[in-house]
């Protein structure tokens, strides 16, 4: 099997620190759309909701994440949703956080409520680059349909390059049920919690 070269996110929340902090695997892709056509409730231009993105995230391009930790899709759809949104400015650093596991162990994520996250500091990646690259249609019309009110239809192409795999700082905590239980000790997530 071929090693992944891997990049870890440092924290930048001002809130509190959490006693434990996770590292989340996410594969990060710059991202071109083109939407030929959508219909929906609302009269918009087929490209305005990435154009937004990409209007947002300069004058950096737009990057589209995709959870690589779980297969679950409540976490893969919230988590990989809201990264896009954010678009958040990583501090990266290469190799993996300073307590090691195995990028190799494929490990089936579990979230029982009295176990956690069903890993220790640094998550198991459970998607490779070319699975993860079939997902990401999946977050992206997540991202669209989350944006459209009554999204009906969508004839577009989505451009992956790059595909980056990722370790972002995250808590586990059950109250923040809206994202899957996890919030990103990201500065562009702080607004998001109470």
């Amino acid at each position: 099997m071929d090693e992944v070269p891997t990049q870890t996110a440092a924290v930048t929340t001002a809130l509190a620190m959490p006693a434990e902090v996770h590292y989340l695997a996410v594969w990060r892709f710059l991202a071109a759309v083109e939407v030929r056509e959508k219909s929906s409730e609302t009269i918009v231009a087929p490209g305005a909701v990435w154009e937004q993105i990409r209007r947002e995230a300069a004058p950096q391009p737009p990057f589209l994440y995709v959870p690589a930790f779980t297969l679950a899709r409540v976490a893969v759809q919230q988590l990989g949703v809201g990264l896009v949104l954010a678009q958040p400015d990583l501090a990266l650093e290469p190799g993996l956080p300073a307590e090691r596991t195995s990028l190799h162990r494929v490990v089936v994520d579990r979230c029982d409520d009295d176990e956690g996250p069903g890993f220790s500091t640094v998550s198991p990646v459970v998607l490779s680059a070319a699975d993860a690259t079939a997902v990401a249609h999946f977050v992206y019309l997540a991202v669209e349909s989350r944006a459209t009110a009554g999204l009906r239809a969508i004839d577009y192409d989505l451009d992956l390059t790059g595909g980056a795999l990722l370790f972002l700082p995250a808590a586990y905590d059950r109250r923040y049920v809206r994202d899957s239980f996890w919030r990103f000790l990201l500065r562009e997530f702080d607004g998001l919690v109470a």
